[in-house]
């Protein structure tokens, strides 16, 4: 089995950032997984799966400014940063004890 997604998520607020839009922290553009099942025998199963996403976008706020007249804040939001991708590696060996009789 092999599953690709492209994808990708955005945040506006009016009080944010100048009211720019910006990645939202589940911003992952590339995610790829591979899985493979093989069958030695009745009785024993291996699988081994393969995950790979590209960074999770993230913002930092640089500064807050507040106006003393309207009581309002105001965030500045750097650009956003991409952080390492991240991969993972899964192995699994299955065993059947024993093998239930069929009922018709």
């Amino acid at each position: 089995m092999i599953g690709y997604t492209l994808s990708w998520t955005n945040r506006q607020f009016d009080q944010l950032n100048n009211g720019k839009w910006f990645p939202y922290k589940y911003d992952r553009r590339h995610d790829v997984k591979i899985a493979v099942v093989h069958n030695i025998n009745k009785r024993i199963q291996l699988s081994a799966d393969w995950v790979y996403g590209t960074g999770v976008a993230t913002t930092l706020p640089v500064s807050v400014y507040t106006n003393m007249q309207t009581a309002t804040k105001s965030k500045y939001i750097k650009a956003a940063m991409i952080f390492a991708f991240l991969h993972t590696i899964g192995m699994d060996v299955g065993h059947q004890v024993y093998q239930a009789k069929e009922t018709v």
